[in-house]
């Protein structure tokens, strides 16, 4: 079998719950959600939650805390 593809989604407002919703269900035989990234520690969390009720644990990563 092929492994999963990883993706971490940075950027977690407006539209961006069409996203995670791909990955996890839609592509989840081939995509694997392992991130989310967010300036907004608030957007950050609510979308970690909302994965965490789908049963899909995420990292979480404050934009400020990455380095280039």
């Amino acid at each position: 079998m092929e492994q999963k593809k990883r993706f971490v989604q940075v950027g977690m407002g407006g539209r961006s719950d069409m996203y995670p919703e791909a990955i996890v269900d839609s592509y989840a035989d081939s995509c694997e959600l392992v991130g989310v990234c967010d300036s907004n520690q608030g957007r950050l969390r609510g979308a970690a939650k909302v994965l965490r009720e789908k049963g899909v644990v995420v990292g979480e990563y404050i934009a400020s805390d990455s380095t280039e």
